[in-house]
């Protein structure tokens, strides 16, 4: 797909504020990370020292897609129990290191708040309170 120069910025804006979003929990959280930005379809947040590896954000036909890989299959299984099965018409998908979205989400303001959703209060605060509480 080729995409119109408006419409660059406006995909880049909303993955920036996502992974804005993602890179504001974790300071917060005072949990070490590097944003890689590969180009403007695709970015990558490698945690230090924490529970989940790496949250790799892409952009493909102009839908959002995401992957988040967990290194510890317990605490997988542990927060996979209390994840949500549908959220907003969307399903988790947990294959036996990763977790996302088994479609991908719209690029508008419904698909970021889920995308924001789904990150942020349904797997990296729950792998935080499982792990430091």
């Amino acid at each position: 797909m080729i995409y119109k120069p408006c419409q660059k910025l406006f995909i880049k804006k909303h993955a920036l504020v996502l992974i804005a979003q993602i890179e504001h929990w974790a300071k917060f959280h005072k949990i070490k990370f590097k944003h890689t930005q590969h180009n403007h379809l695709r970015n990558v947040i490698d945690f230090v020292d924490f529970p989940i590896d790496n949250i790799d954000v892409s952009i493909v036909d102009y839908r959002l897609f995401f992957t988040i890989r967990v290194n510890d299959l317990d605490l997988m299984n542990k927060i996979s129990e209390n994840l949500p099965k549908n959220c907003d018409n969307l399903v988790l998908v947990i294959d036996k290191y990763r977790i996302g979205p088994k479609e991908s989400l719209i690029m508008n303001e419904e698909g970021m708040t889920a995308a924001k959703e789904m990150i942020i209060n349904n797997v990296l605060s729950k792998v935080y309170d499982a792990v430091y509480f």
